[in-house]
Protein backbone atom coordinates (compact mmCIF):
# COMPACT_ATOMS: atom_id res chain seq x y z
CA UNK A 1 0.00 0.00 0.00
CA UNK A 2 2.80 2.61 0.67
CA UNK A 3 4.48 1.48 -2.72
CA UNK A 4 1.28 2.38 -4.27
CA UNK A 5 0.63 5.46 -2.21
CA UNK A 6 4.33 6.63 -2.95
CA UNK A 7 3.75 6.08 -6.86
CA UNK A 8 0.73 8.38 -6.66
CA UNK A 9 2.75 11.11 -5.45
CA UNK A 10 4.93 11.15 -7.57
CA UNK A 11 2.67 11.08 -10.22
CA UNK A 12 0.80 14.11 -8.40
CA UNK A 13 4.12 16.20 -8.20
CA UNK A 14 4.51 15.75 -12.39
CA UNK A 15 1.09 16.72 -12.70
CA UNK A 16 1.60 20.31 -10.31
CA UNK A 17 4.34 20.69 -12.34
CA UNK A 18 3.33 20.36 -16.06
CA UNK A 19 0.13 22.66 -14.92
CA UNK A 20 2.84 25.41 -14.29
CA UNK A 21 4.09 24.87 -18.05
CA UNK A 22 0.29 25.05 -19.20
CA UNK A 23 0.15 28.35 -16.98
CA UNK A 24 3.38 29.90 -18.58
CA UNK A 25 2.24 29.12 -22.67
CA UNK A 26 -1.27 30.21 -21.90
CA UNK A 27 0.10 33.33 -20.22
CA UNK A 28 2.77 33.68 -23.53
CA UNK A 29 -0.15 33.14 -25.55
CA UNK A 30 -2.19 35.67 -24.16
CA UNK A 31 0.81 38.26 -24.49
CA UNK A 32 0.92 37.04 -27.99
CA UNK A 33 -2.47 37.81 -29.09
CA UNK A 34 -2.66 40.89 -27.37
CA UNK A 35 -0.40 42.35 -30.21
CA UNK A 36 -2.53 40.94 -33.35
CA UNK A 37 -4.80 43.82 -35.26
CA UNK A 38 -8.25 43.28 -33.40
CA UNK A 39 -11.02 42.76 -36.03
CA UNK A 40 -12.37 46.01 -36.33
CA UNK A 41 -9.25 46.75 -37.79
CA UNK A 42 -9.07 44.37 -40.07
CA UNK A 43 -12.64 44.97 -41.19
CA UNK A 44 -11.81 48.97 -41.62
CA UNK A 45 -8.95 49.01 -43.40
CA UNK A 46 -10.31 46.25 -46.02
CA UNK A 47 -13.99 48.33 -46.40
CA UNK A 48 -11.69 51.16 -46.78
CA UNK A 49 -9.04 49.23 -49.58
CA UNK A 50 -12.75 48.33 -51.26
CA UNK A 51 -13.78 51.81 -51.40
CA UNK A 52 -10.52 53.42 -52.68
CA UNK A 53 -10.19 50.39 -55.62
CA UNK A 54 -14.07 50.86 -56.63
CA UNK A 55 -13.26 55.02 -56.65
CA UNK A 56 -10.28 54.33 -58.87
CA UNK A 57 -12.28 52.31 -61.21
CA UNK A 58 -15.65 54.69 -61.12
CA UNK A 59 -13.17 57.19 -61.70
CA UNK A 60 -10.37 55.80 -64.35
CA UNK A 61 -11.54 58.02 -67.23
CA UNK A 62 -11.01 61.16 -65.53
CA UNK A 63 -8.00 59.80 -63.85
CA UNK A 64 -6.41 58.52 -67.35
CA UNK A 65 -7.47 62.16 -69.17
CA UNK A 66 -5.46 64.25 -66.23
CA UNK A 67 -2.23 62.15 -66.55
CA UNK A 68 -2.65 61.27 -70.50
Amino acid sequence: MDDRVSRLEGRIDKVGDELGEVKVNVATLTERIAHLPSKGFIVTTTMASLALLAALIVFADNIKALFG
